[in-house]
Formats: C-alpha cells, structure tokens, sequence
C-alpha cells in the first residue's frame, strides 16, 4: 500500500518540483483564458488606427502588439501549469491526512495483541507463583514451618519460569511502546510539514491578491487602450500599449513566482509522503 502511495503520488510531484528531470512540462487541464482577448478585430482596428502614421511608429505598435500577445500566450501557459500543480498539491494534502490517521495502526495494533495475549498466557503461571509466596508467608505466620518450607519449594521450582515469562511480557510491551512512541514522532514530523504546506498556501493566496490587483489595472488599461484606438490617438496608443506590456510582464512574472511557490508546496508535500510511506 505504501509503495502505492509513492508511485501514485509521489512521482508526479517529484517530476513538477523538478527532483525528477523531464523533456516537458504539459498540462493535462485546459488553459484559462488570458487576461485580454487579443483576437483578429481588435488587430484590425489598431491597424486601421494607425493607418495615417507613418511606417516607423506603425512597425513599433505592432511590435508592441504582438509582444503583448506573447505575453498572454505566457501568462495561459504558466495559470496552466499552476492549476495542475495545485490540483496535485491538494489531492496528495487530502491523502496525506486520510493515511496519517491510520499511519502504522496495523503494526501497533498487532503489537497491542501480541503483548495482550502474552500477558494472558502467564497470567496462571504468575498467578500461581504469586499464590504459593503468599500462602508461605502465612504459613510462616502461623509457625506452620513444614508446610511453609513446601510452599516456598514449589515457589522456587516456578522462579526461573517466571522469570522468562516477565522478561517475554517486558519485551512485548516495550516493543509496543516503541511503536507508538515511532508513530508519535512521526505523526508530529509529518504534521509539521503539514503546518509548513499551510504557510505556502497563504503565501499563495497573498501572490494570487496581488496578480488580481495588477489584472484589475490592466482591464482598466485595455480600456483606455481601446478607447485612444477609437479616437485614433496615436500618442495614446503607444502609451497604452507599453502600459499593457509592462502591466502583462508583471503578471507573467507574478505567475512565475506563484508556480514556484506551488513547487515549494510540492517539495514540503514530497517530504512528507516520504514519511508517511517508511
């Protein structure tokens, strides 16, 4: 089951943190739509904008142009692979804290018998031995010394076994001991990556505020754009487009830092199922 764990889980993540070298990096979930839409009209009318400009300021604007169309294509890539990753991140979360309420219950469960049926089963010898000390006490008591001295003599035909049989009950209970002291520790160690995990996640969410905020601005920035491309402002046009590139290479850049954030979840999520499957 633990070995499972590792190939079901484990090795994807290990691939998307890079521990794992690959050719690619594929999503397997649809890209999102970009921030703008960047389609053949919009092209069409910044074209007829322009129109009157002459050719060096024309080259310029479709430089601009189409350098902000690669930036979109890059900010879909990268949202890509945040989602995947992040869709990974959270079912290896969610498997991880189902398994780790059952993390070595077998084995301590089977200890728990073990020690269990061991003390059952010397239990009469103990019992006996126990008996027979007591009752030559009393004998002793009442200066019945004949009857004490032969209680005391089959006490002492019983001491060796007894003996062994309190070392088996000590061994099997210091075995369980051991287990469940294992299974604290690494309930405490596998929960503090946990906590680790949890700390990236708000760190997520704070990046994930701050690519809102930037695409808030650049909404507001394409509409300013095309509004100068109706009035056929030119000046207009060439600040709103190298607002829109800058605005767009500060979200792919935002993504960037949040898919490296996704991987830092991943490392803290890999350590932990590393763990959970030892």
């Amino acid at each position: 089951m633990k070995q499972n764990l590792l190939k079901t889980l484990l090795l994807p993540l290990l691939l998307m943190v890079g521990t794992i070298p690959i050719f690619t990096l594929a999503s397997p979930y649809p890209a999102r739509a970009a921030s703008l839409q960047l389609d053949s009209m919009v092209q069409f009318r910044l074209e007829a904008a322009l129109s009157t400009a002459d050719s060096s300021f024309r080259i310029k604007m479709n430089e601009l142009y189409n350098k902000l169309e690669q930036l979109q294509t890059q900010e879909t890539d990268w949202e890509a692979k945040i989602m995947s990753l992040q869709q990974q991140n959270a079912a290896a979360i969610h498997e991880i804290r189902t398994r780790l309420k059952e993390l070595d219950q077998v084995k301590v469960e089977k200890l728990e018998t073990q020690a269990r049926q061991t003390r059952l089963r010397y239990q009469p010898l103990l019992t006996l031995y126990s008996t027979l000390n007591q009752q030559a006490k009393a004998a002793r008591t009442k200066g019945n010394k004949e009857l004490a001295k032969k209680l005391a003599s089959q006490a002492a035909d019983l001491q060796l076994a007894v003996q062994l049989a309190r070392k088996d009950i000590k061994l099997k209970e210091h075995a369980l001991q051991a287990a469940r002291a294992a299974k604290a520790r690494s309930v405490a160690a596998i929960r503090k990556l946990l906590s680790e995990a949890d700390a990236v996640t708000i760190q997520i969410k704070q990046s994930r505020t701050l690519i809102t905020a930037t695409k808030k601005s650049l909404s507001a920035e394409w509409k300013s754009f095309n509004q100068t491309i109706k009035n056929k402002d030119n000046t207009g046009i060439n600040k709103s487009l190298t607002t829109l590139n800058t605005q767009s290479q500060q979200i792919v850049g935002q993504r960037q830092q949040l898919f490296q954030l996704e991987q830092k979840k991943s490392s803290i999520i890999a350590k932990a199922m590393i763990l959970l499957a030892a």
